[in-house]
This record gives C-alpha cells, structure tokens and sequence, in this order.
C-alpha cells in the first residue's frame, strides 16, 4: 500500500525550528477517519511535511529510505503496537532516530506503560495522547521534540551572560520569552 500523501513532503512552508531543520511528521493509523483527523490537527499547528500511511509495514519501508533525524512518528496504541507485529521493535531494528508521540483511545494508564516499556527498544517517545487529541497537547509535545533536537544539533551548548549583559538585553528589548 503506498503512502497517503496529504502534502507535498518537500513543500517549503514546514514549520522550521531555530537550527534550520524541518520538522517530520509520519502518521500511522488504519482508521482512515482519525488518519484525517490527525492530519488536519498537524496542518493546524502550521505543519506541512506530513506523510500518512494507512499500515505499519509500507510506513517501515519509508523509514528505511529516510534521514530520520528530525522526524516524528505518530502510531496509533491500539493497532500498531501489538504482539508480532510491534512497530516499535521494528522502528528499533531499521535505526529510527526520531521520535514517538503513542496515541491511544484507552486510558492514559496504559499508554504510559507502553511507553515505558518501550525504552528498552531505545526510542525517543516523545509523549503519549489519549484519543480525542487535544491540539494544545499536541503542540506541547510538538515545541519539547523540537527544542530537544535543537539542542541536540547545536550540541547543546548553553551559554553564560554577566549580569551587565543581561541588564543591557532587558534595556535594548532584545530578550523574548519562549515557552
């Protein structure tokens, strides 16, 4: 089955963070209504490199041909993440090095779990939604996947400022709060 392209995936309206790199999004989800729904929820949060996949395997395939870097993989609990057919262990296997947001329509609970035992696969999960997904959350999840990576691609370099500089910044207007 190929991949249900919803936007064009080298479209240059994708939301960029500070290093310059763009944001990934995969959706896997066999609900073809909640594979829409997603959709639009990432394109409402000014998202356009979406690419969804109606099953775990042609979603695989994809991910092997991909830098990976600055993607993240949205899967749906209850379908994908199973017995046999565990994408998480398969994503493990072709070397994913994005991330994971879980989705479930179950309990918070029991998303959590999963999470957690996912980290012996050594994936990023980078959150767990519960089913209606609450675009605030999502968002959230989002800014935390992409001040990670950020970090990650300017080697996390803090830097120090003396009181005075920072006295010169508050004058001269050059500080904004980022949340």
């Amino acid at each position: 089955m190929n991949p249900i392209s919803l936007y064009p995936i080298s479209s240059e309206a994708n939301k960029v963070i500070d290093s310059g790199v763009k944001l990934k999004i995969v959706i896997v989800e066999d609900d073809q209504f909640q594979l829409k729904l997603l959709s639009e929820k990432f394109s409402m949060l000014g998202y356009k490199n979406i690419t969804a996949f109606d099953d775990g395997p042609t979603a695989l395939t994809h991910m092997t041909r991909e830098n990976t870097d600055s993607t993240i993989m949205v899967l749906n609990l209850e379908k994908l993440v199973r017995g046999k057919a565990n994408l998480l262990q398969k994503l493990k296997i072709v070397s994913f090095t994005g991330a994971v947001i879980l989705i479930s329509k179950s309990g918070e609970r029991r998303v959590q779990s999963t999470a957690a035992r996912s980290s012996p696969f050594g994936l990023n999960i980078a959150g767990h939604l519960k089913r209606p997904v609450q675009l605030d959350r999502l968002e959230r999840i989002l800014n935390d996947f992409s001040t990670q990576i950020g970090l990650a691609i300017s080697g996390g370099r803090q830097h120090r400022y003396s009181a005075e500089r920072l006295s010169q910044a508050v004058e001269a207007g050059e500080l904004c709060n980022m949340y």
